[in-house]
């Protein structure tokens, strides 16, 4: 995609939009996108470790250990002749994106409001 493609398509997207997208992850999907998402480990060179802001933590993840017992027990509620398959969905991830004026409103919410929408 060009830049010019890009800058066309960004005055036909809407600025006051709220965006969701989830996806289904099985249990070491989950557990990269955890280490990701609170930049445990290593990280790739391109991310800035000490950011001015840091993306505050509404609500800590459960641990992989956590989520896949959790899976375990809400499964044991069924009736099922197999087990459980290692690749089995076992969490659902998302992230939330605005447009541009959006942005701006939701920051104008400050800290506090925007961890009340968050919840």
């Amino acid at each position: 995609m060009t830049l010019t493609h890009f800058k066309e398509n960004e005055r036909q997207a809407n600025p006051r939009a709220a965006m969701v997208r989830v996806e289904i992850r099985d249990a070491q999907g989950y557990a990269n996108q955890r280490r990701h998402d609170l930049r445990i480990g290593a990280q790739p060179a391109y991310v800035n470790p000490d950011p001015p802001e840091p993306n505050p933590v509404f609500i800590l993840p459960m641990t992989t250990a956590e989520i896949k017992g959790l899976a375990k027990e809400r499964r044991a509620q069924r009736d099922t002749t197999r087990a459980m398959k290692s690749n089995a969905g076992i969490a659902v991830i998302g992230i939330i994106g605005f447009g541009v004026e959006a942005q701006k409103m939701f920051e104008a919410l400050g800290p506090e409001g925007q961890e009340q929408a968050g919840v």
